[in-house]
């Protein structure tokens, strides 16, 4: 390829060097037998899916992702995430496969930076998905495995924030807020801009306006209790039966939150664990529990997942699932990942034993060693020192098979 763009990758791709590969190859086995330990079996999908099918449910502005043609014409998106592929191989070639279902992946998923945005294109999920296993004791399993994650990674510090995606709606339709209103104050809340959500319920004002304030920061049992009454107050009074029952609904659901919370604090006393009842994921498919995992000296969530009750059912079989993918570089940032050494035997290829050499080397990988072949020329200049991750030569090195050896150093630490 010549000209500007000869040594460029696309906006958003990055290349991963062995010392990378290497960290992301160990964190990602220990996650992937963590999930197995917890019944969890490894699945993949193809990295192209339907736009009409995957691109469409899986809610991903269409200017994220990255739009194709297969052979046949057909509009096919690169996938932008892991857990509508998997809905979809759960109701179709995994259709008559008994419920509940325990898988795990660890894949790419690829979603389209915008101009003048940075961040990365593709990146790399290893995550769950339990199907089959309905709110309370499939949330906690969630949180459960998640938490393990993180502290098998070794995150510092990990906390997690924990919210109902059918909160706030529920409390919008409880206040019977006007369109306008809505969408003011659901954009704020994607965005996390508590301040300009502030400012839209202090223009409702009143009673609506300071219920809908009591929904930002940590949820406590006394918060829980307060906005319920709050809402049952402001319902009763409008003589809106169908409000009431919403009302109550957010109780009932404010209720399980904080149980659920105290499970996991419970089981996991070292965790940070905060109720967020304003917490609103920028994915359309989540119907319940939400939840974010970060650690210290991380600028973004480690871990995302939620409950999804109505995805597969867009594939033409109900049921309840829920899930949660870890960014995997993301996490490497922040953590160290010993690697555990790996000592090389240098095999030198000199002039009249190439055949002896590749023998003693297929003889040594047979026997579990880490070879590294190396010519020798007849200028007495040999390749290692352009080699990636050459070792140092130890001893004055021997003869076996005709091929003269030297025992190498931990190299690069693989």
């Amino acid at each position: 390829m010549d000209g500007a763009y000869a040594f460029e990758k696309p906006l958003g791709f990055h290349d991963r060097p062995p010392a990378l590969m290497a960290r992301m190859e160990a964190l990602t086995a220990r996650w992937l037998e963590l999930f197995a330990r917890y019944g969890y079996r490894r699945v993949s999908t193809p990295a192209l899916e339907f736009q009409a099918t995957i691109g469409r449910y899986a809610r991903v502005a269409p200017a994220k992702m990255f739009p194709l043609f297969d052979a046949e014409g057909r509009l096919v998106v690169l996938r932008p995430d892991m857990t509508t592929p998997i809905a979809r191989l759960a109701a179709s070639t995994l259709r008559s496969t008994p419920l509940p279902l325990r898988l795990s992946y660890a894949e790419p998923v690829f979603r389209l930076p915008q101009a003048g945005e940075e961040g990365q294109a593709e990146r790399w999920q290893v995550g769950v998905e339990l199907i089959g296993v309905g709110p309370g004791a499939g949330d906690l399993e969630a949180l459960v495995v998640a938490a393990e994650a993180l502290i098998a990674a070794g995150v510092p510090a990990p906390a997690f924030v924990v919210g109902d995606a059918a909160l706030v709606p529920l409390v919008f339709a409880a206040l019977r807020l006007k369109e306008a209103e809505r969408s003011a104050l659901e954009t704020a809340l994607l965005r996390r801009d508590f301040a300009a959500f502030s400012a839209a319920a202090g223009r409702i004002g009143g009673d609506v306006g300071a219920a809908l304030a009591a929904l930002l920061g940590p949820l406590q049992p006394e918060r829980a209790d307060a906005l319920g009454r709050s809402l049952r107050a402001l319902t009763r009074a409008s003589g809106d039966a169908a409000a009431v029952d919403v009302a109550r609904a957010v109780e009932e659901r404010l209720s399980a939150l904080l149980d659920l919370l105290a499970d996991a604090a419970a089981l996991f006393p070292d965790v940070r664990w905060l109720a967020d009842p304003a917490f609103v994921p920028d994915l359309e498919y989540y119907t319940g529990i939400v939840f974010e995992g970060y650690g210290q000296g991380a600028g973004a969530p480690l871990v995302r997942g939620g409950r999804y009750d109505h995805l597969l059912g867009r594939f033409g079989r109900e049921a309840p699932a829920t899930g949660f993918a870890l960014d995997l570089e993301r996490t490497l940032a922040i953590v160290e990942v010993p690697l555990p050494p790996r000592p090389r035997t240098a095999i030198r290829i000199q002039k009249g034993n190439r055949r002896q050499a590749f023998e003693e080397a297929r003889r040594r990988v047979a026997a579990g060693e880490t070879v590294e072949l190396v010519e020798e020329r007849e200028d007495g200049i040999g390749d290692a020192g352009g080699a990636i991750g050459a070792t140092g030569e130890g001893g004055a090195g021997h003869r076996a098979g005709g091929a003269r050896t030297g025992e190498g150093g931990a190299g690069d630490g693989r």
